[in-house]
């Protein structure tokens, strides 16, 4: 029987210096034993650091996804006016990359970008239709001309 890891996804909230604003930062993902911050003692900062990543929307809940615990912290979907209004943020959320991973930290980089490439539908799209318009226009002009 396979056994599925179950993993956790650290939020924190870090004061940026130079804006003097919180935002919320999806750090990444613990295993299910390093959930607590004394389990990872290397992974916890308390200097200055730069974090890159991507700036998050909030999202609609799906219809089968269940609500957000507010009272337990679990957050099953992104709502940023309820997670800034519980932890006293700005509704700022950004998802780190995989390099502001801090080694014994979360692992970032979980924020999957993809876009669709459709260029060869497109070429045909365009081309078939200038085909069958130059066809029309042989057909209605050239050919009563002769």
């Amino acid at each position: 029987m396979q056994q599925i890891a179950l993993t956790h996804t650290i939020h924190s909230l870090i004061h940026s210096v130079h804006s003097r604003i919180t935002i919320l930062i999806n750090r990444g993902y613990v295993p299910k034993n390093k959930v607590r911050p004394e389990t990872r003692m290397k992974g916890q900062v308390s200097d200055d650091v730069e974090v890159v990543g991507v700036v998050r929307l909030t999202e609609q809940r799906k219809p089968f996804v269940p609500q957000n615990d507010i009272e337990g912290n679990r957050w099953h979907y992104r709502d940023l006016s309820a997670m800034a209004r519980v932890t006293g943020s700005e509704p700022i959320f950004i998802d780190a990359v995989l390099d502001s991973t801090i080694p014994g930290g979360p692992i970032g980089g979980q924020t999957r970008v993809t876009l669709r490439n459709e260029h060869m539908q497109y070429i045909a799209t365009w081309y078939g239709l200038c085909t069958a318009t130059s066809y029309m226009w042989y057909t209605k002009f050239i050919r009563k001309i002769r």
